[in-house]
């Protein structure tokens, strides 16, 4: 199974203790990574996590109405690369 860690609206899955920059408290308070993770290894199971860095809607707004507009949602990878990097490692 996969499970949606973070998605573009850059809401954590996981009591990260890396503040998104945007939205301060945007991360559930419960660790449900970490729970289905220990569920799945339990059970003997596969389990893959995505996490969108490279789209964030917390950093760019949308409205979105073209391809291109989907594309410009990406946060510049110059101001958000430690943030991502720090998140994704917590």
């Amino acid at each position: 199974m996969v499970l949606v860690g973070k998605h573009h609206d850059g809401y954590a899955l996981w009591p990260t203790s890396v503040a998104n920059p945007n939205r301060p408290g945007w991360n559930a308070p419960r660790d449900f990574v970490g729970e289905l993770a220990d569920a799945s290894r339990a059970r003997c199971m596969r389990l893959g996590v995505y996490y969108s860095g490279g789209i964030d809607w917390s950093f760019k707004a949308p409205p979105i109405a073209t391809l291109l507009d989907f594309l410009d949602t990406a946060p510049p990878a110059r101001s958000t690369r430690r943030y991502v990097e720090a998140q994704y490692a917590s």
